[in-house]
């Protein structure tokens, strides 16, 4: 595990701060899924879910950087806009973009519970097959969660200490202050959920208060913010799988909910409605 934090089992949040909750696939290029034709098995196979399709560009900068004797010379190089397809308009208000070389599931607050984005991931997963377009593997699996909770009285008291940080300190005196702090973590591993099987794992952890959240996390935009975004990242190749890449978010999902559990102290969990939940 990532987190040797005590395990008090699952819970629910009647005021969670949940922004968006993300599953990014990352494969090796298929071309075939920059054409109408290997798009439209997939669309049909998701309509019920996802009944708009809009059709969009990715526009990407490859980054040279040339160390040399008489210093460092950076350049840009525009490279052709890569095509993605955006599935949506559904009741659920999820989200997904297939493009040649990844695909992305998201979901802001409307976020019910890990079983219906499981659901979700499964049926992506299934229409990305379908199309029969040599999809045969996994290069990445990467879940994260963005939780940004709004600034109000008493917001300091929400998260432990070594959570927050020294800028939440009376002793720190201005009318603006902003803070971000980032965690690697490389080389980890994480328990399968009701298994004894473990994958490898790469965790990424930011924190801090922040001026504003944009509309790309939460649609309407959010102002001040103290956010917590926990992304982790199945850094080896697998086979292309449904049930393999599930095992890998159920797992993810798991530690991420840990950590937040950990995160909280009494207050916050009072002020996040958080409740242990019974299962059946």
């Amino acid at each position: 595990m990532i987190f040797a934090f005590q395990d008090l089992g699952r819970f629910e949040s009647g005021r969670p701060p949940l922004a968006r909750a993300i599953v990014s696939l990352r494969y090796p290029i298929v071309a075939a899924f920059s054409t109408m034709q290997a798009i439209d098995p997939i669309q049909r196979a998701l309509s019920n879910e996802f009944p708009e399709l809009r059709a969009g560009q990715l526009n990407q900068i490859q980054l040279t950087v040339n160390a040399s004797p008489g210093g460092t010379a950076t350049s840009q190089q525009q490279q052709a806009p890569m095509p993605i397809w955006v599935f949506g308009g559904g009741a659920s208000e999820y989200q997904v973009i297939v493009s040649p070389s990844f695909t992305e599931v998201s979901v802001g607050q409307a976020y019910r519970s890990r079983e219906q984005f499981s659901n979700m991931l499964a049926l992506v997963c299934d229409a990305l097959l379908s199309a029969n377009a040599g999809l045969a593997t996994c290069e990445s699996v990467t879940v994260r969660y963005i939780n940004a909770a709004p600034i109000a009285d008493g917001w300091e008291s929400w998260f432990r200490p070594e959570v927050v940080g020294w800028i939440a300190s009376h002793d720190v005196h201005a009318k603006q202050k902003y803070s971000l702090s980032q965690t690697i973590l490389n080389e980890a591993t994480v328990e399968i959920p009701e298994s004894e099987r473990t994958i490898a794992a790469n965790a990424v952890i930011r924190h801090g208060l922040v001026q504003g959240v944009g509309p790309d996390v939460v649609p309407q935009g959010q102002g001040e913010s103290f956010i917590m975004d926990c992304e982790i990242t199945l850094p080896t190749p697998q086979s292309f799988e449904r049930n393999a890449i599930l095992d890998v978010f159920r797992a993810y999902n798991h530690e991420i909910a840990r950590f937040f559990d950990y995160a909280l102290a009494e207050e916050g969990r009072q002020y996040f409605e958080v409740r242990r939940r019974v299962e059946a």
